[in-house]
């Protein structure tokens, strides 16, 4: 199916669900292809990795935080969850 999408849609929409949501091995490159949408459900899914059961706010805050990080210091293949300072 993501073959199908791929020629007719940007690549971009394979990593938006298509192939899965993979949390916080998200990569920053990923992350700001995906739709508003597509970002609370990867960073809601990467909260939960870390044990927490994330609320809107939460999930809207990490949101934010994680966009500042991939769009000034990280590098597109770096990982959303290297935030943490631990990768």
């Amino acid at each position: 199916m993501c073959v199908t999408v791929a020629m007719s849609a940007p690549l971009a929409a394979c990593a938006n669900g298509i192939l899965g949501n993979r949390g916080g091995d998200t990569t920053c490159g990923d992350f700001l292809t995906q739709d508003e949408s597509a970002q609370r459900d990867t960073i809601r899914t990467y909260l939960q990795e870390k044990g927490d059961d994330p609320v809107n706010l939460q999930i809207d805050t990490t949101r934010i935080v994680v966009l500042g990080f991939c769009r000034t210091i990280a590098r597109d293949g770096d990982p959303i969850r290297r935030i943490e300072g631990n990768n």
